[in-house]
């Protein structure tokens, strides 16, 4: 800690305003003017500038993304300051912010694929990185050209730190969800390069290894060593050099997220709720706030620091006496600290109290996946309904910590053990944390992700959470801990896509064991918990859902292959390089799409028509992650008899459940690479629709990804007033969804926004809405899930308008 000569940091001022978590910070002096942007999971950029001393005015919102705002950097151009926004949306905007007048961004960089999480500029290149793996360097001239892109990190990219204002060399550090830092080299066999350069190129130099997790925070500190922060809890200090490691710092109790150079030391902040103020080494002072996460952190030309965090606020923090805060606003913050630090104190689960397994089972559950927390002779196990069989059925033992338990560098009020079986060939064993002063919802996703668990579970493990830890409300404008993203999200193990403004991707984890229905769909926004009716968040939709996987995933599908090569080798035989071949090819899908060769694909479409069914899916899993490449799709097409083989797969005698989920697939991914194929094609495949609809015992994963195929065809019809053929077979299929007995709350979902989509068509003619889904609608109102009761409510006012 800080010595008593020391100067420590105070509360200068708090920014309000936004409404959901701070993500970003940056801030910047021009014409004698202070200024703060904070870029919020509310979709907005607020600019405020100084009034006085220390308190600091709106001076504009920027309104223009549609997912959240997750990054910022700001420069100085031709005597005005222009100020750059990342979003999850994908898209990059520039805005001139001294007008407080001027709305509209001047310029729009497009072609990331993924959450935008950093922003630098140097030497007129700005220079992006994203959740899609890469990283891209923009001309920031009128005509926004991307001039170079590479390949930076697997599975994403999450910061970059600029080396030219330290040696005045095109040169910058990236850190990624890989673990590693890479230091990369702008045009580095000519020291001229500039944003006009026909084709500059973008090589790595460097790479420095040592962090166990994510690094989330890279600083350059001189022109010879630079910070880096992780969720491993350390801070490091490098040799850009030599790529060693000179030390490791150790403070924070969870996750670091960010880091700031101050005029002597740094500062850093993470997921315990604090900020840390270091100098020579060690930590000298600790800012505890009153909130679960301090997102950002950002130094000030005055020594200041600003603070970006989970509570929806920004804060500066001071040394100098005279812009610090009032006694009575310093004591009403400190007053807001202790009262968040007491409302997560540790509280354990009395389980004599929690009712006897022997009379608690006998009352029968609302719906499938209800869950209740029983005492079986003093062990606290964990039960689920399942409506099919009408039976309360173990899923796993729970336990409530009495005393404070660390999991993962962090405490928790509760860690439950819980057993699950997902599909796999044993139980797991998992952790579940929870605080009382989380939101459930946040706290559930946080879990799926961790333990690459099908978010569909997302109601089911808060409402869990909830029951057990005698929570009493449930999340409101609930959004993902990591993307912000949404609540119709079916699958997992994914990569985020151009078709998607929101997935699930955790770029944190990898997979689980290879089972292909844990793969994941890129899905568009959906509702938060809790949101109301007369605010439409759910339709219409303008992306394409998709499912992809991550480069960890495709080793267990050619694990697969290997396997049923080796075990069923008269049927499925496979030479070692046709099995070095199918390797190549999936890694090329990801890395090096120009390296796939036509052998690659003749190779798939062989086995496509020569493997039994039984062992087919993991041919078709590869099939489905070629389909979100156009040219892959195009050859797999021609494919002899290509649509009778996905009907006979799905519908035929020898149908298998793996299969039938992998065919939607196929199909649903088809439209972000071939757009016109699924449609042109669209009465053979409404055939393999509305037999798999009428076929008994459809899974949730299969109704899940039927749904995602009947959304993209909406969304396709939608797009364009000429392609109103097929929309009657379209509403048909809808209302069969709607009306099909056990249909997943997915599956119903889906075909609501679905049909919200065809009815906002901008034509002239009128969806012909059949009467029975009048009714049906009406007694979705009724729902527990509220995003099916408020999205039934908008259709209903919509049709009887």
């Amino acid at each position: 800690m800080a010595s008593d000569t020391e100067a420590h940091y105070r509360l200068s001022t708090e920014l309000l305003g936004h409404s959901g978590d701070v993500r970003a910070v940056c801030t910047f002096s021009f014409n004698e003017t202070d200024y703060i942007v904070t870029a919020s999971r509310d979709k907005t950029a607020m600019v405020w500038t100084r009034d006085d001393n220390k308190d600091f005015v709106l001076h504009k919102t920027l309104t223009h993304h549609t997912g959240y705002v997750s990054s910022l950097v700001s420069f100085v151009d031709e005597d005005e300051v222009l100020l750059v926004t990342g979003s999850q949306d994908c898209s990059i905007l520039m805005h001139s912010i001294q007008d407080p007048l001027q709305q509209e961004p001047i310029l729009k960089y497009s072609g990331h694929k993924g959450l935008i999480s950093s922003l630098i500029y140097q030497n007129s290149f700005l220079i992006s990185a994203s959740w899609d793996s890469t990283v891209r360097i923009w001309n920031t001239g009128s005509n926004n050209d991307c001039i170079a892109s590479v390949k930076g990190h697997e599975p994403a990219v999450w910061c970059l730190s600029g080396l030219y204002n330290f040696d005045c060399t095109n040169r910058f550090l990236s850190g990624g969800a890989d673990k590693l830092i890479r230091l990369w080299s702008i045009d580095s066999s000519s020291s001229s390069a500039t944003p006009t350069s026909s084709s500059p190129s973008c090589s790595c130099v460097c790479e420095y290894r040592g962090h166990s997790d994510v690094v989330r925070d890279v600083k350059v500190l001189s022109c010879d060593q630079f910070l880096s922060a992780s969720n491993d809890c350390s801070i490091r200090l490098w040799n850009i050099h030599t790529g060693l490691c000179l030390k490791e710092l150790f403070g924070h109790e969870a996750f670091i997220y960010s880091i700031t150079l101050l005029p002597t030391g740094f500062a850093s902040c993470g997921e315990d709720g604090t900020i840390r103020i270091w100098r020579d080494d060690k930590c000298i002072q600790v800012i505890s706030l009153p909130c679960i996460s301090v997102w950002c952190v950002t130094a000030c030309g005055n020594g200041d620091i600003v603070s970006g965090s989970s509570d929806s606020t920004a804060r500066v923090f001071t040394v100098d006496v005279m812009r610090s805060a009032s006694e009575r606003h310093l004591s009403t913050f400190h007053t807001q600290v202790e009262e968040f630090k007491m409302s997560r104190n540790k509280q354990s689960i009395d389980v004599s109290s929690l009712p006897k397994i022997a009379t608690a089972l006998l009352e029968p559950g609302k719906k499938t996946g209800d869950t209740k927390l029983v005492n079986n002779n003093g062990v606290a196990e964990v039960y689920q309904w399942d409506a099919d069989i009408l039976q309360w059925v173990k899923i796993g033992d729970a336990v409530g910590q009495a005393d404070s338990k660390v999991h993962k560098g962090k405490e928790y009020d509760y860690v439950f053990d819980i057993e699950i079986d997902d599909g796999g060939q044993q139980m797991r064993k998992l952790k579940l944390p929870y605080n009382k002063s989380d939101d459930p919802y946040v706290a559930a996703e946080k879990f799926l992700q961790a333990n690459n668990i099908p978010s569909w579970y997302l109601d089911q493990v808060a409402e869990f959470i909830m029951t057990n830890a005698d929570v009493q409300h449930k999340s409101e404008g609930y959004s993902d801990p990591f993307t912000g993203g949404a609540r119709y999200v079916p699958g997992q193990d994914a990569t985020q896509n151009p078709s998607s403004s929101g997935n699930r991707f955790d770029p944190f984890t990898g997979a689980s064991a290879y089972h292909p229905s844990t793969s994941h769909a890129s899905s568009s926004p959906a509702p938060s918990k809790g949101s109301s009716a007369s605010t439409n968040v759910h339709y219409p939709i303008s992306m394409y859902q998709s499912y992809s996987s991550s480069s960890d995933y495709v080793e267990k599908i050619i694990g697969k292959l290997s396997e049923f090569s080796t075990t069923n080798s008269d049927e499925c035989f496979l030479t070692p390089d046709e099995l070095g071949s199918i390797k190549s090819f999936c890694m090329s899908l990801f890395n090096s799409p120009s390296q796939i060769s036509l052998d690659h694909l003749s190779l798939l479409s062989r086995l496509l028509l020569n493997w039994p069914p039984p062992f087919l899916f993991p041919v078709l899993d590869v099939i489905r992650l070629s389909f979100l490449n156009k040219g892959c799709s195009q050859f797999l097409t021609t494919t002899p008899n290509f649509m009778q083989l996905l009907h006979d797969l799905s519908c035929g005698p020898t149908a298998q459940p793996k299969n039938q989920l992998l065919v939607l697939r196929i199909i649903c991914n088809s439209f972000t690479s071939l757009e016109e194929w699924a449609p042109s094609n669209k009465e053979q495949i409404f055939v393999i629709i509305n037999n798999l609809l009428e076929s008994p015992g459809l899974g949730k994963n299969q109704q899940t990804s039927l749904a995602a195929v009947v959304i993209n065809y909406s969304c396709y019809f939608g797009k364009a007033r000429d392609r109103n053929e097929g929309i009657v077979d379209l509403v048909q299929i809808i209302t069969k969804v709607l009306s099909t007995a056990g249909m997943s709350d997915e599956g119903v979902y889906g075909a609501l926004i679905s049909l919200g989509t065809l009815l906002s068509m901008k034509s002239e003619e009128s969806v012909s809405i059949p009467p029975i889904v009048h009714s049906i609608l009406a007694t979705l109102l009724d729902s527990d899930i509220t995003k099916i009761s408020d999205c039934s409510l908008l259709l209903l006012e919509s049709l009887n308008h």
